[in-house]
């Protein structure tokens, strides 16, 4: 799901890094040709108070994470979800810190690749808010000019690889490292559960 960080679970899609992250189209911490995505800063908003600047921040984070088009890999809700979870987990000067967020309640439009602790934070905030199977089936749906078989690819991709295997390659993606066994393995077995759920 990468180029940005968009829904990071779509980050993965066939047998490439197609999003960003979702997060990222937003997609994950890399692009699809496999370089890390370059750091150019979108408008920060800005706020008076701690409090405002924090949900200006949350609906930043959310809006990153859905991407352009949220309904096209899954629930936007989710984007609420991953802000929150994200902000728990490395807080808003911590967020700053990893170059994702900007003073003032902002974020980096195209992140730089991250350090692999924050990577993890944004791995597991994603898994907390969202069924990477049936998201990744979503997102390759979207991109395929095919009707895909949801439900049996999610299922399929669910016997292949476990949530650790998913952890480790949207952890490896993230930081850039593109070439690690964990994204070989997740893109080996989505674009092998796609052959046989494409119609």
């Amino acid at each position: 799901m990468r180029p940005h960080l968009h829904r990071t679970a779509a980050l993965l899609t066939g047998a490439v890094l197609a999003l960003g992250a979702t997060a990222c189209s937003g997609d994950g911490g890399t692009d699809g040709s496999g370089d890390a995505p370059s750091s150019d800063a979108s408008a920060s908003a800005t706020s008076d108070d701690g409090a405002g600047g924090e949900d200006s921040l949350r609906d930043a984070i959310a809006d990153l994470y859905n991407g352009p088009d949220p309904d096209a890999t899954g629930d936007p809700a989710e984007g609420e979800c991953f802000a929150d979870e994200l902000i728990d987990r490395l807080g808003e000067d911590g967020l700053v810190e990893a170059g994702i967020a900007e003073e003032g309640g902002g974020v980096v439009d195209r992140p730089a690749a991250l350090d692999e602790p924050t990577a993890e934070a944004w791995a597991d905030a994603t898994l907390a808010c969202s069924d990477f199977y049936e998201t990744s089936a979503a997102a390759l749906q979207a991109q395929s000019p095919k009707d895909l078989d949801e439900p049996a690819y999610a299922d399929c991709l669910r016997d292949a690889v476990t949530e650790d295997d998913v952890r480790a390659a949207l952890v490896a993606s993230l930081t850039g490292a593109l070439d690690d066994p964990a994204v070989t393995t997740l893109s080996r077995a989505q674009a092998t559960c796609a052959d046989g759920a494409v119609s």
